[in-house]
């Protein structure tokens, strides 16, 4: 039986009813065909592709729409920070490195899946190994210009979310903490501006910061960490004088593992890579 013609239809439906005499009535009838696709370019001067425009894969595992979602949250700020004169437009070339190795990575994994539960004939032309579904939630990384990578940590496009432990480039990990004497996330305190993340406020971090808002004129919300049992050093990979630099987007652009006296420059030269001036941390603003 030809199950797309009416005929078909009703029958599918009386069968998934469960009713095989149930009257229905079908008004139409559309064929889909599976894709699975990524963009050659997502940018094109003040055009920028999100969602759909960008990446088009098949239902299966439900990346779709997170895809697009993921899209227009990693765009959103740098779009705002250029507006507002906050960053350089080169900013926004990170939209496109960033996001388009992730979109590929997800869409090799519906693919994967599609052929898997519903396409088995596609076997043969060869298909990605699934990975853990929380690899594609919540473990994949970026790599750009707006992120300073770890000079030891080789870079992998996705790994389980617990074990990367606040690598730059990564989604900032949950962890417990106390914000004004009240049970918060650390994720509460990510949002329009860049946080600098400090284990002790004795590590001359908060000084640093001090120094490098007032070089740049960068803005910058500087928190103290107070969490139980040294949970957000452990969480993020540093010590207890390390120091994590969040972008408003919840990812991790730099890090530092522990305290140094070169402190502020340091700090400066990340802020200039998240705002894309990196050469030039003096105008971060």
């Amino acid at each position: 039986m030809d199950r797309t013609d009416r005929a078909g239809c009703i029958e599918l439906v009386r069968a998934g009813l469960g009713v095989p005499d149930i009257e229905v009535t079908i008004d139409d009838v559309m064929e889909w065909q599976a894709s699975a696709d990524v963009t050659d370019r997502w940018r094109d001067g003040r055009v920028l592709l999100v969602g759909d425009a960008a990446h088009v894969m098949p239902p299966y595992g439900g990346y779709g729409g997170n895809t697009g979602i993921h899209d227009a949250h990693n765009l959103a700020w740098k779009l705002a920070s250029v507006l507002r004169g906050d960053a350089d437009p080169r900013l926004l070339d990170s939209y496109e490195a960033e996001r388009k190795p992730v979109a590929a990575f997800t869409v090799e994994q519906a693919y994967a899946r599609y052929v898997v539960r519903a396409a088995p004939s596609l076997r043969e032309g060869g298909f990605e190994q699934t990975v853990d579904d929380a690899n594609i939630d919540l473990g994949t990384r970026y790599r750009s210009s707006a992120i300073v990578e770890d000079p030891d940590e080789a870079f992998e496009v996705h790994g389980h979310p617990r074990d990367l432990r606040g690598v730059p480039g990564s989604r900032a990990p949950h962890v417990e903490i106390s914000l004004d004497g009240t049970a918060a996330s650390i994720l509460d305190l990510f949002g329009t501006r860049p946080v600098l993340l400090v284990a002790s406020g004795e590590s001359g971090w908060t000084d640093a910061a001090r120094e490098a808002v007032e070089r740049t004129g960068a803005e910058l919300g500087v928190h103290v960490v107070v969490a139980p049992d040294g949970a957000f050093a452990e969480r993020y990979g540093i010590t207890d004088s390390g120091a994590v630099l969040v972008r408003p987007d919840g990812i991790v652009a730099w890090r530092a593992r522990e305290a140094g006296d070169d402190a502020a420059h340091r700090l400066e030269d990340a802020l200039a890579s998240v705002f894309g001036r990196a050469g030039d941390p003096a105008s971060a603003r």
